[in-house]
């Protein structure tokens, strides 16, 4: 039985969003590490998200991703209303919180309003969680054993290069003055292993 209702027609603006909960960031698959970028796959007219420059030059793990056509640099990531901009690379941004830690993601990809500005592409608002009246908390480890994958087909070693990735964290939030004074805290660490040959 199918009881979805059709979406509401939106009349008090023209820009053209899409929203994306806690949820689907933590349980959506994702390729490689956790990251709420990975996610903007399912979101129309993006290219798929992919990794930028070295791990030097990029250890937030940051991912590019063309919007409409437009390039990569014409995108801008707010991270709870600030500017999330990393200067010496603008393709990517500064700061990529846990996706844990995140509680909605707005992305507005067409017809800004003026609240958004400084964008040709996309307009990506991160809201991070807060505390609420309840104590909530959570533990994670995620791992990804390159010996557990397939091999791939155009691969000609006899086994996978290695490559072992394991994320693992912990949330916890709460009152500290009942309906006045809340607190957050989020703690991540990705650990990967990996060896190249030519």
């Amino acid at each position: 039985v199918v009881t979805e209702a059709p979406p509401v027609l939106q009349t008090d603006r023209a820009d053209v969003s899409q929203q994306l909960q806690s949820t689907q960031l933590t349980d959506l698959p994702e390729a490689g590490m956790r990251n709420f970028q990975n996610v903007f796959i399912v979101i129309p007219g993006f290219s798929p998200p992919a990794s930028e420059h070295s791990e030097a030059g990029n250890p937030q793990g940051a991912l590019g991703f063309n919007v409409n056509g437009a390039s990569y640099n014409n995108n801008a990531t707010r991270l709870d209303g600030a500017l999330d901009l990393y200067p010496w690379l603008p393709e990517i941004v500064a700061y990529v919180p846990s996706a844990d830690a995140v509680q909605t993601v707005n992305v507005v990809t067409a017809s800004f309003d003026a609240e958004q500005g400084m964008a040709g592409g996309s307009v990506v608002n991160v809201s991070i969680k807060s505390g609420t009246n309840q104590f909530h908390g959570a533990a994670w480890e995620f791992n990804a054993v390159s010996a557990l994958k397939a091999r791939n087909y155009f691969y000609y070693g006899a086994t996978n290069p290695k490559n072992i990735i394991n994320q693992f964290g912990a949330n916890f939030g709460g009152p500290i003055k009942k309906n006045k004074l809340f607190f957050f805290a989020n703690w991540e660490v990705t650990d990967k292993r990996a060896n190249v040959s030519a």
